[in-house]
């Protein structure tokens, strides 16, 4: 993995082909062996770079699907053991890295186009389903920072209250789905001709 992954990461993150190949594969090691992952020394820089993706390759669809599939299994960790989810719970709660997850979450959500809504929304239900307790703070946060950022106001204070509440209610069911795409379509100011 260290050979493979942090050896080459300038490549790596410089081509979005290998970059799609490579979070496909670490998405797979954490679906089925996520100890393996978790439990190594550079699990930090891979969310490092995780993290940076999810704005900066906003409109490459494959990795986008990549990041997405990454995310929801190191959020969900179905076969994980008690200490890995524990340890994620640290990195996201305790070191705030959940805030800064959320905020380039984002950040790339609104940047990127509408067919790759579906990706993100993936990732937004994971956070719902499992930190729900502290994700309306970080999604009140990011949308602070993103509209101080902005040339123009993204998302008024109240939409995305508004967003936030009914997304929560969904508790990250498929519901979540159509609440995340109804929200892309405020903050983009595109419309929804489907309705």
């Amino acid at each position: 993995m260290n050979e493979i992954f942090f050896k080459q990461i300038d490549i790596i993150i410089s081509e979005p082909d290998i970059m799609q190949a490579v979070f496909n594969l670490l998405a797979g090691i954490l679906a089925k062996y996520p100890s393996n992952l978790i439990q190594n020394e550079h699990m930090i820089r891979i969310i490092e770079i995780g993290i940076q993706q999810l704005y900066e390759n906003a409109q490459q669809r494959f990795v986008v699907m990549a990041l997405s599939k990454l995310w929801s299994n190191l959020i969900y960790l179905r076969k994980g053991k008690q200490k890995d989810v524990e340890n994620i719970q640290r990195i996201l709660i305790e070191e705030n890295v959940g805030a800064v997850l959320v905020y380039a979450l984002m950040k790339g959500f609104i940047v990127t186009s509408r067919s790759n809504v579906e990706f993100y929304s993936d990732i937004i239900r994971a956070l719902t389903a499992k930190y729900s307790k502290y994700l309306s703070g970080w999604i009140m946060d990011s949308f602070a920072k993103i509209n101080n950022e902005s040339e123009k106001q993204v998302a008024k204070e109240n939409e995305v209250k508004t967003f936030t509440k009914k997304l929560i209610v969904t508790r990250g069911s498929r519901a979540a789905n159509r609440v995340v795409q109804e929200f892309w379509y405020t903050a983009t100011g595109m419309v929804d001709y489907g309705i």
